[in-house]
């Protein structure tokens, strides 16, 4: 299990310090440390294209001695091709920037500890600026095309891809983001939305960066080098089960395959520049890889470098990564410089590393937000790799479903699961282990199942003859944490529900997933804690039954036993799958006009069982009506 970098532990930097974190918010094997730069030896900037090779000479002497972390714009590739200058767009900032570092502060994401310390933390974050007001978390977003400017463009590329000019084009448009957040908290609040193996968080002179990339350019650890294009993308599904469903879709698609290869096989050959003969390899081809709101396909390409690799050389090899601009690389610079509306700065370009010991790790800066000293919004730039034969429409919702991370407000929750203990011990404690571990790794939680097996040991050893309801929770973090409480008795006479006329959306991922944070249900909660509903039975935005607030719905129609599907909009209950696997029920899309029809209407969970219930309240028919007099008994 790995250890999340607690945010609210660092330093917030002051605004004329020169800071640098570089943060793998997603830890794993690959990824295990965190890097804090502060207090650089020396700044070294590119201006002039001209400069480039003194530039890089002078990184390269330098790395060998002292840590450097840095940045690359994406213009910096025109700089390193002299017949490319012309191309260059105006700009307001350098072509590349690096801090000159003695050491910086290293979190090791496997042991939770600090080497050599921790950064002085003086001045935090606070907890509730981390974990706060999720209204906070939303970030206005603006494109800077229509979108029938970027049909236009599309169509010229096209024709390009017609005539042979290129293959694909990587195209991106800038777009403005405001937020009344300072930028280290935005960060904060950001990576809490996406969080990622390579976010960067850096700031300098009068400039400010905010990466949140999932994407790696390139990894050298001694000879070996790995990189990782990301090429091909997809929406997230609502559920484990629909996400696995779109990945799979996307693995297969035509279009997204052919991306992603036409840009393994550029890297391949840009690999083959640097590295020795007949070392270069693809070991994993078409992986998808699930981020807060999109599944983005991959694959890796790796390489030995001789003895004397320099850093230059890599640069002049690789530079830029090819999934940023499409093939033939260099023609297809110029095409980009042609079309797109002004420098993408940063953005495409590369953020990242050297350490002494040869060690560097770059990413490629996607969905990274740019600011400088006095400017009031953000610089954003999307983009998508065009091929012949795609869709402008299509295109421009998936640049657009790129920002979605900015605008889409993200709680802080826990997950949860509701366990029966009685005398007899836990009921269905294994099929509540594998709905936690999948809404964990639905929503890149960790889940230690050693640690759940330890704590259902724990609770056994507490078990009592009288029933008990227990919740079990599970941070981000991986921490489990439970409670107990007696289960109220059954009641004497049949339980009262009624429909709850407020629609929920099926869209809402939240619904498939049992969470702590569950707003639309609070008031519902509210009338069950003071005692006067057993629950209240939901509709969906297309006028389909959903669930209560703390049970699944079954309705007995025909002498048959049902239940609405799960993409209506609900929690995969525990009981609800039982029966389903047993063959003691069916799924089958319901109507309010439904419980009218029913022989009998259950509602049911894994602590209580199946309970037969009345229905009161808004009238019974197609659609949901105003909570008045009707009353039903079935």
């Amino acid at each position: 299990m790995y250890h999340t970098l607690s945010i609210s532990t660092l330093p917030v930097p002051a605004p004329d310090e020169t800071w640098v974190l570089l943060e793998s918010a997603r830890p794993d094997r690959e990824n295990r440390y965190s890097y804090v730069f502060r207090a650089p030896v020396r700044e070294i900037l590119l201006e002039r294209p001209e400069e480039a090779e003194s530039f890089l000479g002078t990184l390269e002497d330098l790395r060998g001695r002292y840590w450097l972390a840095g940045y690359l714009t994406f213009e910096l590739a025109y700089a390193l091709e002299p017949k490319l200058h012309a191309c260059i767009p105006s700009r307001d900032g350098p072509l590349a920037w690096f801090g000159v570092f003695e050491k910086p502060h290293i979190f090791d994401h496997r042991t939770g500890t600090w080497s050599p310390e921790p950064p002085d933390t003086q001045s935090t974050l606070r907890t509730d600026a981390v974990a706060g007001d999720m209204s906070a978390t939303a970030v206005e977003y603006s494109p800077g095309i229509s979108p029938g400017e970027y049909a236009a463009a599309v169509s010229e590329i096209q024709n390009w891809l017609r005539e042979g000019e290129t293959y694909q084009v990587n195209f991106t448009f800038p777009g403005t983001c405001r937020s009344p957040l300072p930028p280290f908290e935005l960060y904060s609040r950001l990576r809490e939305a996406q969080r990622v193996p390579y976010s960067a968080f850096l700031q300098h002179g009068d400039r400010t960066l905010l990466s949140l990339s999932p994407e790696l350019f390139f990894r050298v650890e001694g000879n070996a080098i790995t990189t990782r294009p990301m090429k091909g993308t997809a929406p997230r599904g609502r559920s484990t089960r629909e996400d696995g469903r779109r990945r799979r879709g996307l693995r297969r698609d035509p279009k997204n395959r052919a991306e992603n290869l036409m840009i393994v096989d550029l890297l391949r050959n840009d690999l083959g520049r640097v590295c020795t003969a007949g070392s270069v390899r693809v070991p994993h081809l078409f992986r998808v890889e699930a981020h807060r709101t999109l599944l983005q396909m991959t694959s890796t390409i790796t390489g030995t470098l001789d003895d004397h690799w320099t850093l230059p050389s890599l640069l002049h090899g690789l530079y830029p990564c090819g999934s940023v601009t499409g093939a033939p690389k260099l023609h297809t610079l110029e095409l980009i410089a042609g079309i797109e509306t002004g420098p993408r700065g940063v953005y495409c370009g590369a953020i990242g590393f050297t350490a002494p010991d040869g060690r560097c790790t770059f990413n490629v800066p996607i969905r990274t937000l740019e600011r400088h000293a006095g400017e009031r919004d953000w610089r954003f730039h999307t983009g998508s790799g065009v091929v012949y034969g795609a869709d402008a429409g299509m295109e421009w919702r998936e640049c657009l479903g790129k920002t979605a991370f900015l605008t889409t407000p993200t709680p802080t929750f826990e997950l949860l699961e509701t366990l029966r203990l009685d005398g007899t011990g836990i009921t269905h404690a294994d099929a509540h282990r594998r709905r936690l571990a999948a809404s964990a790794r639905y929503w890149d939680f960790e889940f230690d199942r050693k640690g759940w097996e330890r704590l259902i040991g724990t609770l056994r050893e507490h078990a009592e003859n009288r029933p008990q309801m227990v919740r079990i929770l599970l941070d981000r973090g991986g921490r489990l944490r439970w409670e107990r409480m007696p289960l109220e008795d059954a009641a004497t006479t049949t339980p009262t529900v009624r429909l709850n006329p407020e629609a929920v959306d099926p869209e809402n991922p939240y619904l498939y997933h049992k969470t702590t944070w569950r707003p639309w249900y609070e008031q519902t909660m509210a009338r069950i804690r003071a005692g006067d509903i057993f629950d209240e039975i939901y509709i969906n935005s297309r006028g389909e039954l959903t669930e209560g607030a703390r049970t699944n719905l079954f309705v007995r129609l025909e002498g048959a036993l049902v239940t609405p599907p799960v993409e209506c909009g609900l929690l995969p209950g525990i009981l609800r799958e039982a029966l389903l696997r047993g063959g003691e029920c069916r799924e089958r899309v319901l109507r309010p006009g439904d419980l009218e029809r029913a022989e009998a209407i259950y509602c049911g969970n894994s602590v209580r069982g199946l309970v037969r219930v009345n229905c009161v309240g808004p009238q019974l028919s197609s659609e949901a009506g105003p909570a008045h007099g009707h009353n039903k008994k079935l």
